[in-house]
């Protein structure tokens, strides 16, 4: 299925899989190289997948823009980044459970209530409405401490760019697919 730049080892796990087919395809740009995209073989298999992705709790937080997912160093204080999709692994698998957004123990949560445009890192969860998320709109996650939405700054797509809450706009640098 791959070229030889993708050992077995990686072909036969799953995540390392699906990491390796995104970005050979352009990052989800192009399936034009896969005959099961072109046949329509693939599409008896999508009603079956996105009831497993309804279902997840755990995985990426996905940006509509183009292939960058949210990633942070489990330590307390560590930022939450922009990264590309696939690229850190355990890094960039988030729990969404009770309104929170969760890093391996730790919440993202707002840096400052008085700020205007506070970014955006990792405390340990407690129940604080700095730490409360909610999803509105156009697949907004709403801050429930300030009201305002989780924001990819200046639609970056620029790796470690630390993300940050500003007034909801329904923009795409504010729309986020959760897991």
């Amino acid at each position: 299925m791959f070229s030889s730049d993708v050992s077995n080892q990686c072909a036969f796990n799953p995540v390392c899989n699906a990491g390796a087919a995104y970005l050979k395809s352009g990052r989800g740009t192009s399936f034009s190289r896969w005959s099961s995209y072109a046949l329509d073989v693939y599409a008896k298999y999508i009603d079956a997948a996105q009831a497993a992705v309804t279902d997840l709790h755990s995985g990426t937080v996905t940006s509509a823009l183009l292939g960058e997912c949210l990633q942070a160093k489990s330590t307390v204080g560590a930022e939450v980044v922009i990264a590309n999709c696939g690229s850190g692994g355990t890094i960039q698998q988030w729990i969404v459970s009770g309104g929170k957004l969760r890093s391996g123990s730790l919440c993202a949560v707002i840096s400052s209530t008085s700020a205007t445009s506070p970014g955006i890192v990792l405390r340990r969860c407690a129940a604080q409405k700095i730490q409360q998320w909610s999803v509105t709109g156009r697949f907004e996650l709403r801050n429930m401490g300030d009201g305002k939405c989780l924001t990819d700054p200046g639609n970056s797509l620029t790796a470690g760019t630390q993300v940050n809450v500003t007034s909801c706009t329904n923009a795409k640098n504010q729309t986020w697919w959760l897991p």
